[in-house]
């Protein structure tokens, strides 16, 4: 039966709008989402929003407590579902909070108000989502709205944080700072004092004895 049902999850639930906006890097992104429930009679809509937390690089907390305002069964048959994307954020700290704001009952189809919100949200909107989802699956369907975003954000998530150098070592950063300090004094020595102190500071300068010696000769010449 619990096969059956992330099946079930899987093939009925349907993002249809997706938001172009991806997850900041270094501050909060918020997302609101329109979920549509087919019933006997007319459909169910529910309105959210979810909150999207800055990144996080290597957290203490597991996965299932990175996300608030889900049940522990749909949390589970969404670790099922992704069972890769839980790498993801154990290496970027993504947090996400689900509020539901909105929830009624309508007299029109699911496929007559999937068209009606459609045309109330502007074209320029790039936070808004829709989705489709069987009504007690709902939560699912916010989940998997949610991996969508966090798939399309984390290339360049990561590649924010790289450029900033969160990945580097200790070791590296001051590597990476010497070859700056050596490039800028060859350009301009009034940055040569700099160069030796900071080589002294990181205790690297008979690492660099014979490349500085030769950089001051240059310069002298």
């Amino acid at each position: 039966m619990e096969n059956f049902e992330l099946m079930r999850a899987i093939r009925l639930t349907r993002i249809i709008r997706r938001p172009t906006q991806r997850i900041f890097t270094f501050w909060d992104t918020e997302f609101e989402y329109n979920i549509i429930s087919p019933l006997e009679t007319g459909s169910r809509l529910r309105k959210g929003h979810l909150l999207c937390k800055k990144p996080v690089i290597i957290t203490p907390y597991t996965p299932e407590e990175a996300f608030q305002g889900f049940s522990p069964h749909i949390l589970e048959l969404f670790r099922r579902d992704n069972p890769e994307l839980w790498h993801t954020l154990r290496v970027l700290g993504y947090q996400v909070i689900n509020t539901l704001h909105v929830q009624k009952d309508l007299d029109i189809s699911s496929d007559e108000l999937v068209e009606k919100i459609r045309r109330d949200i502007p074209e320029k909107d790039i936070k808004q989502a829709i989705l489709r989802t069987p009504d007690d699956l709902w939560m699912f369907g916010v989940l998997r709205l949610t991996a969508d975003i966090i798939r399309r954000s984390a290339p360049g998530n990561f590649l924010d944080f790289e450029e900033r150098g969160f990945f580097k070592t200790p070791e590296e950063k001051q590597r990476e700072e010497i070859e700056i300090l050596f490039a800028e004094a060859r350009e301009n020595r009034a940055y040569l004092s700099e160069l030796a102190n900071t080589l002294q500071r990181y205790g690297l300068f008979e690492d660099y004895e014979d490349r500085f010696f030769d950089l001051v000769r240059h310069l002298s010449n």
